[in-house]
Order: structure tokens, then sequence, then C-alpha cells
């Protein structure tokens, strides 16, 4: 019997997989913009993504 997920679980559910791709997306823009040798635009990219990442652990330490 498959586990009943509450409504309130569907949707952090959602938001982690919102995160998770977000941050993807960011890693592939990385990782283009080194490729093309694009260094400013991958040093904004890379400031945008500690923000998250900074966010995503603030997030997790008011959980605990």
């Amino acid at each position: 019997m498959k586990p009943h997920i509450t409504s309130l679980e569907n949707e952090r559910i959602k938001y982690v997989n919102t995160i998770v791709n977000e941050l993807h997306d960011s890693c592939d823009e990385i990782y283009e913009s080194l490729i093309d040798h694009e260094y400013s635009e991958c040093k904004e990219i890379s400031k945008e993504l500690i923000l998250k990442l900074k966010s995503m652990i603030e997030s997790m330490e008011d959980d605990l």
C-alpha cells in the first residue's frame, strides 16, 4: 500500500524539487560560461549560486 502524503508534504516536495532544479541550472550555466571563457558571467552566476545555497542552509537551520 502506498503511504499517504499530506498536502503540506506534497508542497514541501514541490519546493525542494524547484530549489534543486534551480541549483542544477546554475551549475549548468557555470559550466557553459567556463567552457566559453566568459569569466565575468561565471563569477556572477557563482555568486548567485552561493546566495541560494546560503539561503537553503539558513532555512534548514531554522527547522532544526
